[in-house]
């Protein structure tokens, strides 16, 4: 996903090693490893305990999922064709069911579901000002 996002300028370039002579997609960004080490290693040490975790896992997960299906809704309708009526009708039940986990795992916000949501919103950020500072020069 790296690789991806800086082909689409959301992030600057960054050295990429291809890993594998044969496979083009085996790489590895050695600056986006030591950046993942570190923050799971903070972040374990900061809850303390892997049931600490849970909230946080839960919120990833489910909100994951729900922004999963929304985007099921665009492809369905706007690369496979199908009419507006098919396509709601194909992913609402879905966007039903994430949406009632994802407000019950909100209960959990303030116990550590806060978590993924602010390394979201940072991730965001950085590549939302990255893009926009790659466009002015």
């Amino acid at each position: 996903m790296t690789k991806q996002a800086i082909q689409l300028v959301l992030l600057p370039r960054m050295r990429i090693l291809n890993t594998s002579a044969q496979e083009v997609g085996q790489i590895c960004v050695p600056l986006v490893n030591w950046v993942v080490m570190a923050a799971v290693v903070l972040a374990t040490v900061g809850f303390g305990s892997s049931s600490a975790l849970a909230s946080a896992y839960g919120i990833a997960v489910t909100v994951t999922m729900f922004i999963t299906t929304v985007l099921t809704f665009f492809v369905v309708h706007h690369v496979w064709k199908y009419t507006l009526a098919l396509a709601v009708a194909a992913t609402a039940s879905f966007l039903v069911i994430d949406a009632v986990l994802v407000v019950s795992c909100s209960l959990k916000i303030l116990q550590g579901g806060w978590f993924p949501l602010v390394m979201g919103a940072a991730i965001f950020a950085v590549m939302a000002t990255w893009k926009r500072v790659a466009a002015n020069c």
